[in-house]
């Protein structure tokens, strides 16, 4: 009777995601990053794979709000346009989690920051 019920517990544990690396939430509601604006059009793929398209940040610095997992780029939407490109930013607003990924590829998540203030640093 108890390996089954170990085997089950077990199970469970699996099916929640108790192993995954990755934060089910972010915790933080209004952090701060700076980095450096980059754009990736829909058909870009970086780094062999299909990524949200849009604004993102490079060569992250967290001023406050670090998350748990640390993401190599944070797509920013909000107050931010093409005269921000490759120049060092500090973005604050709200961030959330977003999944892409293809037909063939597995699907990934993202942290995207919704910029409520920008600024440049440089």
């Amino acid at each position: 009777m108890g390996k089954i019920l170990l085997c089950i517990l077990i199970f469970t544990g699996i099916q929640l995601g108790c192993t995954s690396n990755q934060p089910a939430e972010i915790k933080t509601t209004n952090p701060s990053v700076e980095g450096i604006v980059n754009f990736a059009p829909p058909t870009m793929a970086i780094g062999g794979e299909v990524d949200p398209s849009g604004f993102f940040l490079t060569n992250i610095r967290w001023i406050s709000g670090q998350p748990d997992y640390l993401y190599s780029r944070i797509y920013v939407e909000g107050q931010i346009d093409s005269s921000y490109l490759n120049k060092r930013v500090r973005v604050t607003g709200k961030t959330e989690l977003v999944t892409a990924g293809g037909v063939e590829t597995p699907k990934r998540t993202f942290l995207k920051i919704q910029a409520e203030q920008i600024a440049v640093v440089d």
